[in-house]
Formats: C-alpha cells, sequence, structure tokens
C-alpha cells in the first residue's frame, strides 16, 4: 500500500477487522456493569441517573475502546525496538510444503499478507560449527593481495566480489554474450601489447560474474530453462526453415529462464589453452556471490512456479545442489509466514571443489546481503508505506561451514548492502522509513550481536530518501536528497548512543560515496557546481575532507558536462578507485552526443580531468577500468580495449 492508498476506508478496514473478534469479558456484562455502578458514590453537580444498559451498548464500548486502541499506532512515534523472532520446532518436509501451498491458497483468495510477521525456527545442528569463530580475513591465494594491479572495487576488505572484467595481472577476461550463450575471452596484456589468446563459449546460460583465483577461473551463470514442450529437433528444424537463433531462442526458452545457477571452474595456467575441471549447479536464480579464504560463497534465490505440492515428494519443491536436493533440517522456515522462494546458500572450497562444502537456506524473500570475515547477515526488506518489518537474520561462517545465529524484524527498508556494517562485533544499518501520516525520515541503528537494540539515531532527512551509504570503522556516512544534498556523518563509538557529528548540505546528491585516501570521502552523483542551483541533470564529483572531529567540508568538486549521467549510483563496479594514486574512473552518458570514460586525478588539492575516451557503444554500463603496474586499460567487455600510460594519459605504444 502507498501512501495515496492511506485514507479513511482502510483505518476503517483495519479498525473492523481488529474488533470483529473481541469477546466480551464477564466483567463487563450488562449485569456486571450495573452492579458496579449501583455502589460508586455520585459527586459534585451530576444527578443521579437510573442505569439500565443494553448488550449492545456495552458491545458499543468495546468497539470504541477497540477503535481508540487501533488508532493510537497511526499518530504515535514508534521506538526503533527490534522485534525478537523466536526460534520454533524442527522442522519437516510436511512443515515447508505446507508453508509454500498456503502461499498459493493464500494469493489464489487475493487475502493481503502485508501484515504477516515472518519467524525463524531453527533445526539445524549447530553443534556441526564450532560458535567461535575466528577472523579468516588473513587468506591469500595467489598474488591478488601484493601484485601490482587493480582489483573489483570490494565493500569489505578481503571479500572479493565478482565482475564482468578482471585481470590476474598478465591476462584481462572479459564477458561477452553471444547468440547462444556466452563467451569468455582471454587477453594477454603487455602494456600496450594485448593480444587474444584464447576463448571459452558456454552454450544455453548467461554469465553472471567471474573471479580469477589464482590460476583458476570461477564462471557463475544463469542457466536457460528449456520449454519441455520443444525439442533440440525443433530447433533444426526451425533454422532450416530460415529463423534467427535469436527468434528460436526466445520460443524455446521459458520466460522465467535461469531459475538454476551453475558454477563453473577452469584451469587457466595455461590461458591458451583452458580447461574445465569441475562444474556445479544450485537452485535459484543467481543473486551474488563472494570469495574470501579460499571459499566461494554463492547465493541464489529459487521461486517455486507450482502449485499443490506434497510433502511425499520433497524433490519437487526443495532446492538443489547438483542433483541432491536439500535437508529438511537445513531449511529455516518462517513460522507464520507464507512465501514461495527460499533464499539459498552454498560454499566451495576452491582447493578441493569436489563437493559443495556446505549449505543452508531460508524460506522468504531474503535477497540482500552483507557479509564480512565472520558472519552473513541476510535482509527480507519490508514496505515502509504499510509498516511492513524488514526482518534480519544473522549467520556465522568459517572454513565453508554455516550457522544460523539469530534473527530479528525492525522497522524501515534497508535498500542494499552499502547500507549495512559491522563494527566491533555489532551490527549497524542506516534505513528509510514512514509513519501513518506518510512523514518519511531516516536514521541509523545499531544492534548487538545477538540483533538485540543498542542504540539509533533517528528523523534525519524529514521527507528525504537515502541516495547514498558508506562505513569506514566507527563512521557512518549517508546522503539524503530532496532539493539539496545532507551529507550526515554519524559516529557509532558509543553503540547506544550514535552521535551526528556533522551534516552538510549542498545543491544536488551523491548517489556514491566511497573513502578517498587519508580523511576524504569521495560522493558521485548528480548536481551542480554552481551555489544555490537545483541543477541535477549533470553528473557531479565531490571531495569532503573529514576533520579530527569527524566534521565534514567540502573540499573541492567538479561538474562532468552538461547534462551527463553514470551507472555510479547503481552498480559501484562501474567506479574505478585508486586511492593511492588519487585516480576516479568512471563511464559517462551525455543526454546527446558520444560517450565516453573519464579518468580524474586528485592533485594539490583539486580535481582534474586527466582522460576523456569517447566509446562508440551505446551504453557505458559493461565499460571497466583497471590498472596494470603502469598502464591504465579502459576495457568494453568482449568489444574493444584501450591502454594508455598512467602517467602521460597518452595511448601506450
Amino acid at each position: 500500500m502507498n501512501k495515496d492508498n492511506f485514507n479513511h476506508d482502510y483505518i476503517y478496514d483495519k479498525i473492523k477487522k481488529g474488533t470483529e473478534n473481541i469477546q466480551i469479558p464477564d466483567s463487563l456484562q450488562p449485569q456486571e456493569v450495573e452492579k458496579r455502578l449501583a455502589d460508586v458514590e455520585q459527586t459534585g453537580v451530576v444527578k443521579r441517573f437510573s442505569f439500565r444498559p443494553s448488550f449492545a451498548a456495552v458491545a458499543c464500548l468495546v468497539l470504541v475502546c477497540g477503535i481508540v486502541l487501533a488508532l493510537i499506532p497511526l499518530f504515535r512515534k514508534e521506538k526503533f525496538e527490534p522485534v525478537k523472532v523466536a526460534e520454533g520446532p524442527s522442522n519437516s518436509y510436511e512443515d515447508i510444503c505446507t508453508v509454500i501451498n498456503n502461499y498459493y491458497e493464500d494469493l489464489n483468495e487475493e487475502t493481503d499478507t502485508n501484515f504477516i510477521e515472518d519467524a525463524f525456527s531453527v533445526t539445524k545442528d549447530s553443534a556441526s560449527v564450532d560458535s567461535g569463530f575466528s577472523n579468516s580475513s588473513d587468506y591469500t591465494n595467489g598474488s591478488y593481495q601484493k601484485a601490482d594491479y587493480s582489483e573489483t572495487d570490494m565493500q569489505v576488505d578481503n571479500v572479493l566480489e565478482g565482475d564482468i572484467v578482471k585481470t590476474d595481472g598478465s591476462h584481462i577476461f572479459t564477458l561477452q554474450n553471444t547468440t547462444l550463450g556466452y563467451c569468455v575471452n582471454i587477453y594477454k596484456a603487455e602494456g600496450a601489447n594485448v593480444e587474444k589468446t584464447s576463448e571459452i563459449n558456454v552454450l544455453e546460460a548467461d554469465c553472471n560474474e567471474m573471479y580469477i583465483d589464482g590460476t583458476t577461473l570461477i564462471l557463475l551463470s544463469g542457466e536457460w530453462e528449456l520449454d519441455p514442450d520443444y525439442t533440440n529437433e525443433d530447433r533444426i528444424e526451425w533454422l532450416e526453415e530460415g529463423y534467427t537463433l535469436n527468434e528460436i531462442q526466445r520460443i524455446m526458452y521459458k520466460s522465467d529462464t535461469m531459475n538454476r545457477t551453475r558454477i563453473e571452474m577452469y584451469d587457466i595456467s595455461d590461458a591458451t589453452n583452458p580447461s574445465k575441471t569441475y562444474s556445479h549447479t544450485q537452485s535459484g536464480f543467481y543473486n551474488t556471490s563472494r570469495l574470501t579464504g579460499g571459499y566461494l560463497y554463492t547465493f541464489t534465490d529459487y521461486t517455486l512456479y507450482e502449485q499443490d505440492y506434497s510433502q511425499d515428494k520433497p524433490e519437487e519443491f526443495m532446492p538443489k545442489l547438483d542433483d541432491t536436493f536439500m535437508q529438511a533440517s537445513d531449511v529455516y522456515l518462517p513460522e507464520n509466514s507464507m512465501s514461495n522462494t527460499f533464499m539459498v546458500m552454498s560454499s566451495l572450497n576452491l582447493k578441493n571443489p569436489t563437493n559443495f562444502t556446505d549449505s543452508i537456506a531460508a524460506l522468504g524473500n531474503f535477497d540482500t546481503y552483507y557479509m564480512n570475515a565472520s558472519h552473513i547477515y541476510t535482509v527480507n526488506s519490508g514496505n515502509r508505506w504499510n509498516d511492513e518489518k524488514t526482518t534480519i537474520a544473522k549467520y556465522a561462517y568459517e572454513n565453508g561451514k554455516f550457522e544460523y545465529k539469530t534473527s530479528t524484524k525492525v522497522r524501515g527498508e534497508i535498500e542494499n548492502s552499502y547500507y549495512m556494517h559491522e563494527y566491533d562485533g555489532n551490527f549497524v544499518f542506516v534505513y528509510t522509513t514512514s509513519d501513518k501520516l506518510s512523514t518519511i525520515t531516516n536514521g541509523l541503528c545499531v544492534l548487538d550481536e545477538n540483533l538485540d537494540f543498542l542504540g539509533e539515531i533517528s528523523d534525519l532527512g524529514i521527507d528525504e530518501e537515502i541516495y547514498s551509504s558508506y562505513f569506514i570503522d566507527n563512521m557512518a556516512y549517508f546522503v539524503t536528497f530532496r532539493n539539496t544534498d545532507p551529507v550526515y556523518a554519524v559516529d557509532i563509538s558509543n553503540p547506544k548512543k550514535p552521535t551526528l557529528k556533522s551534516e552538510l548540505k549542498l545543491p544536488g546528491f551523491s548517489d556514491y560515496l566511497h573513502s578517498f585516501g587519508d580523511n576524504m570521502l569521495l560522493g558521485i552523483g548528480q548536481g551542480s557546481t554552481k551555489e544555490n542551483s537545483l541543477d541535477t541533470d549533470s553528473v557531479k564529483l565531490s571531495l569532503f575532507s573529514i576533520n579530527n572531529n569527524y566534521e565534514i567540508e567540502e573540499k573541492d568538486t567538479l561538474a562532468v558536462g552538461t547534462n551527463t549521467d553514470s551507472y555510479a549510483g547503481t552498480n559501484h563496479k562501474v567506479v574505478f578507485i585508486d586511492e593511492e594514486r588519487g585516480l576516479i574512473g568512471l563511464g559517462i552518458e551525455p543526454y546527446s552526443g558520444s560517450n565516453f570514460y573519464a579518468i580524474y586525478k586528485y592533485e594539490n588539492g583539486k580535481l582534474k580531468k586527466v582522460l576523456a575516451h569517447t566509446t562508440k557503444y551505446s551504453s557505458v554500463e559493461n565499460i571497466r577500468g583497471l590498472r596494470i603496474g603502469e598502464y591504465f586499460y579502459i576495457v568494453n567487455a568482449g568489444k574493444e580495449i584501450e591502454c594508455y600510460d598512467i602517467y602521460s594519459w597518452t595511448k601506450a605504444k
């Protein structure tokens, strides 16, 4: 329900539903009320009168009480107390099947499920994992930790993220869609000499991301699910009739494709002749992944599209790892809830990836993740307009083994992983919420290791939205926007009393934040460098300095042309950041004219553009910048690679 639908009819319906089953207590029965009133001594000028209540009158009294109680939350400011999610009984296939079938029954009856509370029941044997987990961030494999080349932008140090362009310091790997699937292009990169050495063609899949780990290439793909009504013989016949491959693909594959994720590994020790070593599948649409401590962690969303499942056929509704369906005891089941989607997590030991190391699932739409060196937080974000709460679940992990820890419900929406942080064992997040009068507010909340409430700062950016967030140790920085760009700095050193250290208001907004060297913060967004201007039609770079008291001020700003845009706010991986060298790279799309990839350098207290490489392609979303030694490569995945000297910013020869 959005704010436009919040009206008197809605309030009346909620009151009616909330009071129609109220039982009148014995103490309010007509005869009992009359007895009590007869014993009360009247005072003042009020005349004594005969009281003969009817049952209907008492019922009206109860209804009025119910109305008052129902309306109180509409005008009361809620305290940000998380609702602990109780652990329930052990799961069974019957339990899981019942929840899924109830979801479809409820859906078919068009029942409003927005106010149903989720809870977790824990059934996995927690003794299988030691709860005293150590920090595994010291792991290094291959040379990526020390080698002189750039890595995909990471939210958490040593927790690597996949992307469509990667390098191992001597080769560049790119992903390219093809008619029948996708292709991995492998280039030998020696300065300006960039030569394609080999390629890997994969059929009937779309590769989402990849990793390079030493001499291993890891590909994560969504499989195309063949419609059972068609066969390969049909494809051959249509080809003979003159259909194009694209046309046949649209006919033969289901609209709900990629409901299974494929994980493939290749030996690239000889980049001219890569060879597949392992292949695994995991139920669900690919969501995201991380690589840390020698293990690959993959997260998928497995949605069921059929109805009327039978508990005697778990293979029809349970998520699968390869061809083995998960056990009921490995699934955390939302209590008093209905869902048709599993969140599935798996782990693979990259030194011995013959089989999955571990897997775990939860029934519910957990699609936002924060992962550091020891914990994983999954979020099923609620809806601010109908007061649907957000569920946060916490897992510990070590050496590929998962352990469910706890979960809770909170008020407000958590938009993405950059809105979350773990500091000193506590979980911190920024959120946006709305009261019953549709007033939007933002805040920051701190929960302890058990996800119990510690502290909060609220009512920041009234009637504004959070556009970006970034955490540096004990400091949270986030941006809200309506007409101006308030940049908030909140100190979480005292978790019970988060403190607003600074609030800087500027024209425009930053929808991307990142640390930038010592005591500085970079913002990329939309706006104008003109004072008091509300123009947000151009890409804007802002550098903020942070003083010893964590107060922030704008140190320098630069508008990138006029009427321009970028993808920095929707995909942080498109931005190249080299804090040590003071370099910033990103693709720019003018509303008219040619797209280009720009490099900016911070020097002598100022930002300046050092390169603008024009590209002929219609989108810069798939362009990445990477550095190998003294060379900078602008890579349009699978289409072009240009090399520049990082000192002169001229094309390398």
